[in-house]
C-alpha cells in the first residue's frame, strides 16, 4: 500500500520461530514505533497470552557518545507497570527497535519463560 510499511519481527525461542507483524505510516518515527508493536505481537506469540502492553513510545536518541534506542512501554493490567529499555543502536534502527522492546520487557518475560518451563 503507498505510503505504508508492514514491519515483521521474528524470535526464536526454544527452537520455535514467533512472530509478530504490524503495518503503519512510512517515516523514521512510526517505523520506529511500529516495529514496537511487531515485537510485542511476537512475545504474545510465544507466551501464548495478551500482554496487554501499550507503546508509550521509542526514541533514537544520543548520550554519552553513543546512539541509544530507547523503548516505553504500559502495561494495563491494573498494575498500572511502565517498562523502559535502551541498546545501543549499531546500523539498523529497526532491529534496535525490537531489541529496546526486549530489554525493557527482559524481567517480566524472564519470569513468565522461567514459570512456564
Amino acid at each position: 500500500e503507498h505510503g505504508r510499511t508492514a514491519i515483521t519481527v521474528r524470535l526464536e525461542w526454544d527452537g520455535q520461530v514467533h512472530e509478530g507483524t504490524a503495518s503503519g505510516e512510512r517515516g523514521l518515527a512510526i517505523e520506529l514505533k511500529t516495529t514496537a508493536h511487531a515485537a510485542v505481537r511476537a512475545l504474545e506469540q510465544l507466551t501464548g497470552q495478551d500482554l496487554d502492553l501499550r507503546i508509550i513510545g521509542v526514541k533514537l536518541i544520543h548520550a554519552f557518545d553513543s546512539d541509544l534506542m530507547v523503548a516505553s512501554l504500559l502495561r494495563g493490567d491494573g498494575s498500572r507497570s511502565r517498562f523502559v529499555g535502551a541498546v545501543v543502536v549499531s546500523d539498523e534502527p529497526n532491529a534496535a527497535a525490537a531489541l529496546a522492546v526486549l530489554s525493557a520487557l527482559n524481567r517480566l518475560l524472564g519470569n513468565f519463560l522461567h514459570t512456564t518451563d
